[in-house]
């Protein structure tokens, strides 16, 4: 028999009750509206409203207090179901409730169970912004089955869309304790202690009566965590609670942060730097849907006794999300009663961002993506050419944290030594620029990655092992292991530069400090990009709300926070949070570091809270919680590394920092809580940032101090009085992560443009000297002949750039034959090129010489030329090609070399003047036997050019021009090969406002 016939014959059979009850079961308008006329009177007294009966609406509640699922729920105005829809798309298991908003009036509910029993309920009045419940028991007559099926923590027809573990048992759990039910009163704070010292605090809430029931569990239970990458330790505390509205007592939401102690001997053993508590809730409301069993990480602190301590922050969010059910889809109203929030301590000390060993990596640059082999991956014959490498550039790219391990949920995708796609992909677009545009350099450059658990502390004493010690033992091990080769002609020693994303700027800087003398005189760049010098405030902001029961209170009234209201603020705190890793040294090393060359205090949090502990009484609670200066908030490692940085305001330093323009759209919608909509998880970051910010919308040294790239505030990324004003560079509408590209989650980049153009501003400042090109001149006398001395030449030009298409060799032996002389072109292989020619003397002398004449050419045009004299009786002759000159396809030259005078005028005709103009320029690095052409536009549209091909190192541009009395005059230079192709050039515009004579 079908659930729906079932249904059917049940109503049926239902009429004749009903209609001795009601007189009647017709369900025409008549019938229906002298029950609402009977009862409008009533309504209107509890309400307060008139004439508003259509649009009141309240909530109706069916439980599932049986011992089997329910397969179908239908709610009707009349007693006839069969246009009605099954409000359940799925079964709804016991201990399950389903919520549905409705208008105010009297309703009917039909269930039917999975084992084919069906029953009704009508008669049901719905009052206004009131709850009606409706028990599975009392329709069927059973008796109520409150025991929750175990491991049953989600509704298993509704799916987890990221795939994520809902903290489920495992095994059977074990109840050790229950504590008795308790009342939480407005009024006073609320207090459960367990047999073993742990304890559940509520504060004292300003309002009055029960708002709610509490019940603390001490279970044992097997919780599978690895999806988060944590090992459970210790016991799991269940909190179970009645579900509530706090808009009854006049409260927030935000009110409500329970505060859980466990006691130190239950953590005795244990890595507290590694310690970390896991809460996992029952439903978790986000901006688009709920979801069943998503887990949070908490941060932890710990009393003087020793004791772990855990402020539930996100308790707001298992308030709410009963509260706005009634707005969901069928689907999505389903809830467990009572609800149950289950916390556990766990360590991270296994995970791979923690466990892992860091290591220094060497690469090598390759055509495809991701664009850089491991060097292991090579062949073995190309690993021994690599290694046969004149290396004259070290080139480090340290990186930082990022989302894809931030909550490690992530798997590993990409293989070794990368690991997380994130460190795989943060490179990709570097090395694809480096190679298009800077192969000069490849052949003499050793890249290397450092790759290091980004869970591990920076530079904190006593946090297990410091990433700063190992970055600079490893870096000094390798630069004294280049030196040693003396691979460079001269002994030429190494020169050192490092490129950061992020966190992997303050990893480097700390280590830099450490650097012995050799590795410092090495060290000549230090590229960051988005690096938080002084911190990020969202990291300190975790800690505030994470501060146990009496530490703050929330201010209100005195300041007009961001959204209106204390809750809606703290919900996009709390959205932002949820983008960084776990509590973890390594991210405790990268809260706000206050700033010693801007202001004392550059955040306020004192907007938002206040501090309410007696300083006077609780010095160590002062020392620690301080809105200005506390330790649990604010990082003193970073503010002593920014003082006492043995390069601060150094040249050597050089931020590059982006600037998010883009906000999200965020609506309130019942209930007043905010919806976050259209935006990227880095934007809301943006919208926060100037939230904490003191004084955001002040300029702060070319910007504004409430800027930021969704992560790390203007100031930070600038360096924070750590770097010189000149050593920085700004991206506009650029993301913490379009550094690099912004890579989706296929790994497709979405910025590459914007990359490719930090790539190129990093190598601009990094200026990697080109690599020599060797010449080696093999003179080899094979004995006298009839016609005279013969000799025997042998060329070789090697560490060639990859890009080169041939050398052309020229030579003249000195003895004024014409056969003497001549040139060929050779072809290159594997970065070399060679060609032997043979030349007999009539006649010998001692100072008889030859002369030789190398030209490389790479992509058409001439990167090298030189010309070397060597005496007969040499025999091997190495010389060192260093005029080697490489034009990008984005060629800038220097603008302050061009300097230009004010112009002087006369009088030439009719509102015309006559000017006269003597310009000169230096560029650098370019041949004198390369063309330069100036030209001279007044508001862009004179033709006027002059051309220069002088080899002198002041170009003269000089002429009359005749134009208008005001005007702006833009000053070109361009640089022309031998074969006409324009290779670059570079403009600058002045007023020539000037009077006559």
């Amino acid at each position: 028999m079908t659930g729906k016939y079932v249904m059917r014959t049940v109503v049926f059979a239902g009429i004749v009750c009903v209609f001795g009850i009601l007189a009647s079961c017709d369900s025409s308008p008549e019938n229906w509206g002298y029950f609402r006329g009977f009862f409008h009177p009533l309504l209107k007294q509890a309400n307060g409203c008139e004439g508003c009966l259509a649009e009141a609406t309240g909530m109706l509640r069916v439980e599932n207090d049986s011992a089997v699922s329910l397969t179908g729920i239908f709610i009707t105005q009349n007693l006839w179901f069969d246009n009605e829809p099954n409000q359940l798309a799925d079964p709804l298991p016991p201990g399950w409730a389903l919520e549905k908003q409705l208008q105010r009036g009297f309703w009917s509910v039909g269930i039917v169970d999975e084992l084919g029993k069906a029953g009704i309920k009508d008669s049901v009045m719905v009052m206004a912004d009131t709850t009606v419940t409706v028990r599975v028991s009392e329709i069927m007559g059973t008796t109520p089955d409150v025991t929750r099926p175990e491991g049953e923590e989600e509704d298993p027809g509704t799916n987890d869309p990221e795939g994520e573990d809902d903290g489920s048992p495992s095994d059977v759990v074990d109840v050790i304790e229950t504590s008795t039910a308790r009342e939480l009163e407005g009024g006073s704070s609320l207090h459960i202690t367990m047999s073993d010292g742990a304890q559940l605090t509520f504060p004292a809430l300003p309002c009055e009566g029960t708002i709610t029931t509490v019940t603390l569990e001490t279970v044992e239970t097997a919780l599978d965590l690895s999806a988060y990458e944590v090992t459970p330790v210790g016991q799991v505390r269940d909190l179970t609670f009645e579900s509530f509205d706090p808009m009854d007592h006049n409260l927030y939401t935000a009110d409500f942060v329970p505060t859980l102690t466990i006691p130190a001997a239950e953590l005795t053993g244990i890595d507290k730097a590694a310690l970390v508590v896991m809460r996992i809730g029952d439903l978790y409301l986000t901006d688009e849907e709920q979801q069943p069993g998503r887990a949070h990480y908490l941060p932890v602190t710990f009393t003087e006794s020793g004791d772990l301590q855990v402020a539930d922050f996100y308790m707001a969010d298992s308030i709410i999300s009963d509260i706005i059910l009634g707005d969901a889809p069928p689907a999505k109203q389903r809830i467990l009663h009572p609800r149950r929030i289950r916390y556990v301590p766990a360590l991270f000390s296994g995970s791979y961002n923690y466990s892992m060993e860091p290591s220094l990596q060497r690469f090598y640059p390759v055509s495809d993506s991701p664009y850089r082999a491991s060097f292991d991956e090579l062949e073995s014959d190309r690993q021994e050419a690599e290694k046969d490498k004149n290396i004259k550039n070290i080139v480090v790219l340290v990186h930082g944290y990022h989302n894809h391990e931030r909550l490690g949920q992530a798997p590993a995708t990409a293989r070794a030594p990368w690991h997380y796609d994130y460190k795989c992909h943060v490179w990709n677009l570097f090395y694809n620029y480096f190679q298009e545009y800077r192969a000069d350099t490849i052949s003499c450059t050793a890249f290397y990655e450092y790759i290091y658990p980004t869970y591990r502390p920076i530079f904190t004493p006593g946090a297990g092992s410091r990433l700063d010690e190992d970055f600079a033992d490893r870096i000094q091990d390798l630069v004294r292991e280049y030196n040693a080769l003396s691979f460079m002609p001269g002994n030429t020693e190494v020169r050192l530069y490092i490129v950061a994303h992020s966190m992997g700027g303050v990893v480097s800087r700390a280590g830099i400090q450490l650097f012995d003398a050799e590795t410092h005189d090495a060290f000549q760049k230090l590229v960051t990009w988005g690096t938080p010098y002084l911190g990020t405030p969202l990291l300190s902001l975790r800690r505030v709300l994470s501060a146990p029961n009496g530490i703050y209170s929330i201010r209100r009234g005195l300041v007009n926070v961001p959204l209106g209201n204390i809750d809606n603020t703290l919900y996009v705190y709390r959205r932002v949070l949820e983008y960084f890793i776990p509590d973890s040294p390594g991210i405790r090393d990268l809260q706000w570091a206050r700033s010693h060359t801007t202001t004392t205090h550059n955040l306020r949090f004192e907007d938002y809270f206040s501090f309410d502990v007696n300083a006077a009484v609780e010095t160590a609670l002062l020392n620690q919680y301080d809105l200005f200066n506390g330790t649990e908030i604010f990082n003193r490692n970073l503010n002593t590394l920014n003082t006492e940085d043995v390069y601060r305001l150094d040249e050597k330093y050089h931020a590059v920092y982006g600037i998010n323009n883009n906000r999200p759209t965020i609506t309130t919608s019942r209930w007043w809580w905010p919806k976050v909509e259209g935006v990227a998880r880095l934007d809301l970051g943006a919208t926060v940032i100037p939230w904490l910010m003191k004084d955001p919308t002040q300029s702060y040294e070319g910007g504004v101090r409430g800027d930021s790239d969704g992560m790390i505030p203007l100031a930070s990324m600038m360096g924070g009085g750590t770097t010189v004003a000149w050593r920085r560079s700004e991206f506009n509408d650029t993301n913490h992560e379009a550094y690099f590209g912004y890579p989706d989650a296929s790994g497709e980049f979405r910025e590459e443009s914007k990359a490719m153009d930090v790539a190129q501003e990093t190598l601009r400042v990094l200026d990697l000297e080109p690599c020599a090109v060797e010449l080696l001149l093999n003179i080899n006398r094979q004995g006298t002949t009839m016609d005279g001395v013969q000799y025997t030449l042998t060329a070789e030009v090697r560490e060639l750039p990859p890009d080169t298409d041939h050398v052309a060799f020229a030579w003249d032996f000195g003895d004024g034959r014409v056969e003497a002389q001549g040139g060929s072109v050779a072809a290159v292989s594997n970065g070399k090129a060679e060609i032997t020619v043979n030349h007999v003397y009539a006649h010998v002398s001692a100072d008889m010489t030859f002369i030789v004449t190398v030209s490389v050419t790479a992509n058409g045009l001439e990167i090298a030329r030189e010309t070397v004299e060597v005496s007969l009786i040499a025999h091997t002759v190495t010389v060192t090609i260093n005029e080697i000159f490489v034009f990008d396809k984005k060629l800038e030259l220097q603008r302050d070399s061009l300097s230009l005078p004010d112009p002087t005028c006369e009088p030439w005709g009719m509102g015309d003047n006559k000017f006269y103009y003597e310009g000169c320029v230096t560029p650098d690095g370019l041949f004198p036997s390369y063309e330069y052409r100036w030209g001279l536009r007044i508001n862009q549209d004179d033709p006027s050019n002059f051309t220069r091909t002088s080899a002198d190192s002041c170009n003269v541009l000089d002429g009359w021009y005749t134009f208008d009395l005001t005007g702006d005059a833009y000053v070109t230079l361009e640089v022309y090969a031998p074969d006409g192709q324009l290779l670059g050039s570079d403009t600058k515009d002045t007023n020539l406002t000037c009077w006559p004579w």
